[in-house]
């Protein structure tokens, strides 16, 4: 009851604890007075504790003098649709939208179909204005009959749009780079009726920018994809996170995780470009990076600090030592892109074609499928778990909403810092500070990364106190390791509540029956690789081998963007191991 006087107020909360489980910016119910009393009316609110809560809203309206002309009747009366899909509920569905809308819909079964249709309309002068094309169909997919298509000698080409299920970075730009636009499945009335009109009106372009695609993503993706990167890094956590996003726009990683080991890789490899870790055992950054710039090839290779120290003094280190710039930890995804293209572009490295694949973000309900051999198919949805300590969604987004990377990341994070609490009552105990702060800086990183932000603060503090010189009181070290085994807690509960498999449905045995169902559909050219990769995608089990995993993920990606013969080649490669893997 106390809340509800200010909760029309601007930046309240009904709950202002920085623990809450909704958030917000506290505007919305301040805007909803203030349009309400624009309108002459008012707002309100009726609360009662444990049954729920009634919010209110007046307005003075007034009947309109005349009735808006309808948008169909000016933009989409006269126009001719064709659907183009395999499954009969599928075409009647699109048929009937199109005829709600008042445009003349026909549908045929199959690609080839779609262009003897389009070209004999064109040729009677009764063009098509829209075609919509299912992506997944067997001979002839949405890809390649969208560009026959575009091959056509037509006075009046139509419209193209792409629908798909998959509408991760790789769909938009491979429908950005085909100049269609994309559906994405199910197709609504409402999604497709507001780009019929926008097309229609002109104001949209087919060529659409994605915004989902940060401009610096597609920068990479479109000119540097396939770049070779070393990163030298020390924790787990961030070496798998980093390696995420760097295969997000096909930038190919190797890591080191100390110094040592980046300097010997830099004497047999010229990198197009290295990420370096200012503190690492062993050797750290520093160093390491003088070392690399005596190296025969390594003078002008941009080589980035990777650090949470951004005082000005650790910058000047960096440059110092012949480093060219600096990315902040935790790592931000458009950030680390943006410094990473400037450099690349620097370097004038261009590759003016799309890379050979660019991992995808799959999101969708459970699908079951039968393909050969009996192997049955299990789709499932990319769902964000639900965590106390780690903002779930953080980490979501920094492994490209891969739910399997989500939770190996979780797995480093327990395996890789249970031991910590221990090493900081042990060097407490000795007041060997500089040992701590190795400790928590570590610390610090990994709660960056993974969203464990009570965590992340309560060391970033530290961390700056012992860098003046202070040390901490026992009662701070203490909040630290309570921070430490929250997150080490809700992790570890969490891993265990996983199935054994991490799709129940699908045996080992079946994974390796579909991975070599996936290989033979490869080598023969056939559109249902796509689906049957997807499959093996959500398929494989957890603890596979890291480099097989991403060998593995690899050759998904490559299908995905029909790149089969490539795709054949790796997964032929690696049949064997997996087959080992699996026993």
């Amino acid at each position: 009851p106390e809340r509800i006087a200010l909760l029309f107020q601007p930046f309240e909360q009904g709950d202002a604890s920085i623990t809450r489980k909704y958030g917000g910016t506290g505007l919305g119910l301040a805007i909803t007075r203030h349009l309400a009393n624009m309108m002459g009316g008012a707002v309100g609110v009726e609360s009662q504790p444990g049954v729920g809560s009634t919010f209110w809203m007046t307005a003075r309206l007034r009947r309109a003098d005349t009735i808006p002309a309808s948008r169909l009747a000016t933009a989409l009366q006269g126009k001719r649709a064709l659907v183009v899909d395999d499954l009969p509920p599928a075409r009647k569905a699109m048929k009937d939208l199109f005829n709600s809308f008042g445009i003349k819909a026909d549908a045929v079964t199959s690609g080839a179909r779609a262009l003897k249709v389009v070209g004999a309309s064109d040729a009677r002068n009764n063009p098509f204005d829209f075609v919509l094309i299912d992506w997944q169909m067997p001979g002839m997919d949405g890809i390649e009959t969208v560009k026959r298509l575009k091959a056509l000698p037509l006075s009046k080409p139509p419209i193209c749009m792409l629908v798909t299920a998959f509408d991760g970075p790789e769909a938009k730009l491979t429908a950005m780079h085909l100049g269609v636009v994309l559906l994405s499945k199910p197709v609504t009335a409402s999604t497709l009726f507001d780009r019929l009109i926008m097309l229609s009106s002109g104001s949209m372009e087919v060529d659409i920018h994605y915004s989902e695609i940060s401009p610096h993503e597609e920068l990479l993706v479109r000119n540097f994809g396939n770049s070779q990167l070393l990163v030298a890094e020390d924790n787990p956590v961030n070496r798998t996170i980093i390696a995420e996003l760097l295969s997000v726009v096909g930038l190919r990683a190797e890591m080191a995780e100390n110094g040592v080991q980046a300097v010997e890789m830099a004497q047999r490899t010229v990198y197009d470009l290295i990420l370096m870790d200012l503190q690492m055992p062993v050797m750290d950054g520093l160093e390491a990076t003088r070392i690399i710039r005596l190296q025969s090839g390594n003078a002008r290779t941009p080589i980035l600090a990777l650090t949470a120290n951004v005082f000005g003094e650790d910058k000047s280190l960096c440059l110092a030592a012949g480093m060219n710039d600096h990315i902040a930890k935790p790592v931000i995804p458009e950030r680390l892109y943006s410094i990473i293209y400037k450099w690349l572009n620097k370097r004038g490295k261009w590759k003016a074609s799309l890379p050979q694949y660019v991992p995808r973000q799959l999101t969708g309900p459970t699908v079951a499928a039968e393909v050969s051999d009996g192997v049955s198919l299990t789709l499932t949805p990319t769902l964000t778990p639900t965590l106390n300590s780690i903002h779930a969604p953080t980490l979501l987004a920094n492994v490209n909403q891969k739910l399997a990377v989500f939770n190996q990341v979780l797995r480093d994070v327990v395996d890789h810092h249970r031991d910590d609490i221990q090493q900081l009552v042990d060097v407490a105990s000795r007041e060997d500070w500089p040992a701590a702060r190795a400790i928590i800086h570590s610390l610090k990183g990994m709660a960056g990364q993974i969203g464990a932000r009570s965590l992340h603060q309560t060391a970033r503090m530290l961390e700056y106190a012992l860098r003046d010189g202070v040390p901490p009181a026992q009662e701070v070290l203490t909040g630290l390791a309570n921070e430490l085994a929250l997150v080490l807690n809700e992790a570890e509960a969490y891993l265990l509540a996983l199935p054994r498999e991490e799709c129940p449905g699908m045996a080992r045995a079946d994974t390796m029956k579909l991975a070599r169902a996936l290989l033979e559909l490869l080598e023969n050219a056939n559109g249902r690789a796509a689906a049957v990769a997807e499959a093996l995608s959500y398929n494989l089990p957890a603890n596979l081998p890291v480099d097989l995993r991403r060998r593995l993920n690899l050759v998904i990606d490559r299908t995905m963007l029909f790149s089969f013969d490539s795709a054949a080649e790796l997964l032929a490669a690696s049949l064997s191991e997996l087959e080992e893997s699996l026993r």
